[in-house]
C-alpha cells in the first residue's frame, strides 16, 4: 500500500469530504436537539433524586 504523508493526508482530506456532503441540515440545528436531550435527563434525574429523598424520608 505505499505512499508518502502527503499522499495519505490527501486520501483522508477526500474521505472527509465524502462524509461531510452526507450530512444535511445544520450544526446549530443539531446542538439544539443535543441540548433539549442533555435538559431532559437532568430534569429526569432531578425527579428522581427528588423522589427518592420522599420516599426515604417517610
Amino acid at each position: 500500500m505505499g505512499g508518502g504523508n502527503g499522499q495519505k493526508a490527501k486520501m483522508a482530506r477526500e474521505k472527509n469530504m465524502e462524509k461531510m456532503k452526507g450530512q444535511k441540515g445544520s450544526q446549530l440545528e443539531a446542538n439544539k436537539k443535543a441540548m433539549n436531550i442533555q435538559v431532559f435527563v437532568e430534569f429526569t434525574e432531578i425527579c428522581l433524586l427528588l423522589s427518592v429523598e420522599f420516599i426515604s424520608t417517610s
